[in-house]
C-alpha cells in the first residue's frame, strides 16, 4: 500500500489534490463517503479541507527559474503538473540554454583559454569518468547570477561541481573546490582550501605542500574499524623502514582513479 500526502484542494472544488513522496500528484474526487472518512462515523464535526492556492503563471515561472521543479510546484499549489508546465516549459528550455552557454565560455578572458565543458570533460574522462554520465543543471539567484552544476556518481560517491556565470559578461567562476580543481588550466594535484578533518587528510595535505605529517598516520583500516578493509600500501624509504601511502587531493575527491 502507497502512503499518500494531502496537498489541498484542487482548483474545481470538487477534488481533493494528494501526492506520493515522489511528488506525483493525484485528484480525490469528494463526495460523501469521503466526507464522512473525513468527518468521522460516530457525528464528530467535519475537518474543514484548507483549499490549495493557485500561483499566476508568472509566480510558476520565478519558481521554475530559481530550481524548482513543475512537480514540486504543482504539489504546493495544488495545480496539476499539467497546468505548470504550461508556464514552466519556456524557463526549463532557458535553464537548459543557460547550460549550453556557460559550456561554451571560456575559463578566462582571452580567445585561447579552454571552454569550460571541454576542459571538464577531459578532466573527468582523464579520471575515469563518462562525460556522458555528468547530470548539468542551472537555476538563477535573486542577485541575478545563475548557478551552474555539474553532477555524478564516482567511486561509489555522489560529486557535485559548481560555477557562477554571470549571463550578461559571459563569465564563468568556480564556486567550490571541485569545479575549481576541475577547471584550472593546469591540471595538477589538488591544493585548495578543504580543511582536514582526519589525521589521513591532514597527511595528504601536507605531503601536497611538501611538509612532514606533525602525527603518526593511521592505517585505512583504523580509520574506518567497522569496515575491514585491505592494509594500506606501503612503500619502503631510503633507510628501508615501511611507510603509509599518503593518498593525492585528488583520489581523495574524486576517488581512485580507474585503471585501464
Amino acid at each position: 500500500m502507497r502512503r499518500l500526502r494531502f496537498v489541498g484542494l484542487a482548483e474545481d472544488g470538487g477534488h481533493v489534490v494528494v501526492s506520493t513522496h515522489t511528488d506525483d500528484c493525484y485528484l480525490l474526487p469528494i463526495d460523501e463517503q469521503l466526507r464522512r472518512a473525513v468527518g468521522g462515523q460516530s457525528g464528530q464535526q467535519q475537518l474543514p479541507l484548507a483549499p490549495a492556492t493557485p500561483l499566476r503563471p508568472r509566480e510558476i515561472q520565478v519558481r521554475i527559474r530559481a530550481g524548482a521543479t513543475p512537480e514540486q510546484v504543482a504539489a504546493e499549489s495544488g495545480m496539476s503538473v499539467e497546468r505548470v508546465m504550461r508556464f514552466a516549459y519556456p524557463v526549463l528550455a532557458e535553464r537548459n540554454q543557460i547550460v549550453h552557454q556557460a559550456r561554451r565560455t571560456r575559463i578566462r578572458r582571452d580567445p585561447d583559454a579552454p571552454l569550460l565543458g571541454e576542459l571538464f570533460d577531459e578532466r573527468l574522462e582523464a579520471r575515469g569518468v563518462d562525460p556522458a554520465a555528468v547530470s548539468w543543471d542551472s537555476w538563477k539567484h535573486e542577485d541575478g547570477t545563475w548557478r551552474v552544476v555539474a553532477s555524478w556518481r564516482s567511486a561509489d560517491r555522489d560529486r557535485t561541481a559548481t560555477w557562477m556565470y554571470e549571463l550578461t559578461t559571459r563569465t564563468v567562476v568556480a564556486e567550490d573546490d571541485l569545479a575549481q580543481h576541475l577547471t584550472v588550466e593546469e591540471d595538477r594535484p589538488f591544493a585548495g582550501r578543504l580543511t582536514p578533518v582526519t589525521p589521513l587528510a591532514a597527511a595528504a595535505r601536507a605531503a601536497a605542500n611538501g611538509e612532514h605529517a606533525t602525527e603518526p598516520i593511521p592505517s585505512v583500516a583504523d580509520l574506518v574499524p567497522t569496515r575491514p578493509d585491505p592494509p594500506a600500501a606501503t612503500e619502503p624509504d631510503q633507510e628501508g623502514r615501511r611507510r603509509v601511502r599518503v593518498p593525492s587531493w585528488d583520489e581523495i575527491l574524486l576517488g581512485p582513479r580507474r585503471r585501464p
